[in-house]
């Protein structure tokens, strides 16, 4: 059980404090028919309402660690802070239009995208745009209305003393799982929102939510340390352990702690993960592979080097970081120093537009549950047709490796990676018919990526259309690392699932119906 301090018990109540004074601004100027700014104040009252609620979620994280980047940002971001509002007050029983809250999955997005029309002057391609004009009356008035049962329910709301730390850790996980495209994509599904009304009852409703995910989980990680246990074989015949290759690979994305690796260890027998020694090593990770006596010595290197390729792909897929062997020196650098001749120091300056993953994620346990999927979802050598998505995939991690000052090639990355993501919607027969690519893109970005700013899904997808029509336009890195992504997203999301679908109906086949009479 954690006591929450003073200083956030005093945060939480400005909060609600604060929400009062805009809500009763929302009102006064409501009843002077400046509708468009009354929404605006209204939604200002619910976004401080969702801070609380932030607030609180960070102050139990650090229980555990500091709280991720993301969500001391989330404070800033408009759109989250009135989902948590709509998340931490959902529970209330007669709060008005609770079905329209919790029944509308984009709800925080459409009220913050109501707000933004009621507030600026816009004369554009789409005509010009009156703020006065973009808010009814009603549309006011039923915000405030919301908003007033919302800060009378917080005003009323004594803070507990005493918060279960499995409430505490639901919550983190519910913060990060809306965080992961797929999962948001179920958790804010038709169903999912009907059982919320039937449970009338947020966390309530989390709780069956995490264990039906969990119960997927534990079905999907029996079955993926079961093909995993298969040790690559020559000729199938009983085999002993003859050959060990081992490889060292570098990530700029990722901080490797030993103690993640050990479930991997644990499951897997003939490839072993092996932390660095040293503070400074927690970018490297040393791979083991060990191979049987059936394995001719001729074809060692061949099976070796693809098996290497393949964990490659697998781990760069399954956390969406960069991992490659170890890059050269001076990659981003054309001196060996630069000397300040007035102090005496070295300077170190750096080419920008390198740096992607600042600050770097640790790898945590769904990392290598995902790498587990990956790694057996991926085509063995002998399939060269579903292969190619992959050599493309491939190509973009090498080219990424060599980009340096000398050579800036985000071109040649990008290009890559887009040739793997067609060869992977056509996989995941996602493209539609006679469409082009980057409809195909921009599809997907809405789906997957609805929280990508309208104006970065526009020039990505123009991007991609101008690269398709070679007009060789100018690549960035975040673009490179975006296709990437996308990339990675559809194998994870679509084509690991539906070869897991496929691998468990072989594992488990129909039973047989006789049509003899009994």
């Amino acid at each position: 059980m954690a006591k929450p301090d003073e200083k956030l018990l005093a945060a939480l109540n400005a909060c609600v404090v604060h929400a009062r004074h805009l809500l009763e601004s929302a009102k006064a100027v409501q009843a002077i028919d400046h509708h468009n700014i009354a929404y605006h104040l209204a939604t200002l009252a619910l976004e401080e309402l969702g801070r609380r609620e932030l607030y609180r979620i960070q102050e139990s994280a650090r229980a555990v660690g500091d709280p991720p980047t993301w969500q001391v940002n989330a404070t800033q971001d408009h759109v989250k802070k009135l989902f948590w509002c709509l998340y931490s007050l959902g529970g209330i029983p007669d709060m008005i239009d609770q079905r329209q809250f919790f029944e509308k999955r984009d709800a925080a997005a459409d009220i913050h995208a109501n707000r933004i029309a009621g507030l600026y002057v816009e004369n554009g391609d789409g005509g010009l745009n009156v703020p006065s004009d973009a808010i009814s009356s009603e549309q006011a008035r039923a915000l405030i209305g919301l908003a007033e049962s919302l800060v009378k329910y917080a005003e009323s709301e004594k803070p507990r003393d005493d918060i279960p730390q499995e409430e505490m850790d639901l919550q983190i996980w519910f913060l990060n799982a809306v965080d992961e495209p797929e999962k948001r994509k179920r958790i804010f599904s038709t169903q999912s929102f009907e059982k919320l009304k039937q449970l009338n009852n947020v966390i309530e409703w989390t709780r069956s939510i995490k264990a039906e995910f969990e119960a997927s989980d534990k079905e999907m990680k029996e079955l993926a340390e079961r093909e995993l246990r298969r040790t690559p074989k020559a000729d199938g015949q009983n085999r002993k352990d003859r050959w060990k290759i081992r490889f060292r690979v570098e990530t700029t994305s990722n901080i490797i702690r030993p103690a993640v690796l050990k479930e991997w260890n644990k499951s897997v027998d003939w490839i072993k993960l092996v932390p660095v020694q040293g503070a400074r090593k927690k970018d490297q990770l040393i791979v083991e592979l060990t191979l049987g006596d059936d394995i001719p010595v001729a074809a060692l290197w061949g099976l070796g080097f693809a098996m290497s390729l393949q964990f490659l792909v697998a781990i760069n897929m399954a956390t969406s970081g960069f991992w490659w062997w170890p890059a050269a020196p001076n990659q981003r650098k054309y001196y060996e120093n630069i000397r300040d001749l007035e102090t005496g120091h070295n300077l170190e300056i750096e080419a920008e537009g390198f740096q992607v993953f600042d600050p770097r994620r640790v790898l945590t346990p769904v990392h290598i549950q995902n790498l587990t999927l990956c790694m057996i979802s991926l085509p063995p050598p002998n399939d060269p047709q579903r292969g190619q998505a992959y050599v493309f995939y491939l190509g973009g991690l090498n080219f990424i490796a060599i980009n340096s000052i000398q050579w800036r090639c985000e071109g040649q990355v990008f290009g890559n990676f887009l040739e793997s993501f067609k060869l992977l919607i056509t996989e995941a027969s996602y493209q539609l018919p006679s469409e082009e690519t980057h409809k195909s893109i921009g599809r997907f970005l809405s789906e997957k990526f609805p929280d990508l700013a309208p104006d970065e899904h526009v020039s990505f997808t123009e991007l991609v259309r101008n690269f398709e029509r070679r007009t060789n336009p100018v690549v960035k890195i975040g673009d490179v690392y975006l296709m990437k992504l996308l990339c990675e997203t559809i194998f994870r999301d679509t084509i690991v699932p539906e070869i897991q679908r496929k691998r468990r109906a072989l594992d488990d086949p129909p039973e047989q119906t006789s049509d003899e009479p009994s």
